[in-house]
């Protein structure tokens, strides 16, 4: 299924899987109030009366005990990449403390810097005529 949700200003944003849809409702992204409409549908409903929004009793199913799908859905998220979050949904900083607490960011390894050439000696112009004097 493909959904569509309403914003705070009314704005229809998707359609978006039924996936997508239960990993920004499992993260904590959209709430109660959200009005949501799967694509045949015409009219939007709160999120808090829908019954298994998105399928979404399967999905935690999945979360809580396949690694594997647990892993590749909490690197689908992003906090510093809009990419990754729902479009014109407002994210609290205490949301993005917690996602972080629970999700800490890898460490990403630096490369390592590589230095300029340090010679021995300072090159010294001599001009020809300095050196043909003596």
């Amino acid at each position: 299924d493909l959904y569509y949700y309403l914003n705070k200003e009314g704005v229809v944003h998707g359609p978006y899987t039924a996936h997508q849809m239960c990993v920004w409702h499992h993260f904590g992204f959209f709430v109660g109030a959200l009005r949501v409409r799967r694509r045949q549908e015409s009219d939007f409903i709160h999120l808090r009366d829908m019954e298994d929004p998105f399928g979404y009793a399967d999905f935690k199913q999945k979360f809580d005990t396949d690694g594997h799908f647990k892993n590749r859905v909490v690197q689908s998220i992003d906090l510093a990449d809009e990419n990754t979050l729902p479009p014109a949904i407002d994210i609290p900083s205490k949301l993005k403390a917690e996602f972080y607490k629970l999700y800490p960011p890898k460490k990403e390894v630096a490369a390592p810097q590589s230095k300029p050439i340090q010679y021995a000696h300072a090159h010294a112009h001599v001009s020809n005529a300095a050196a043909n004097s003596s």
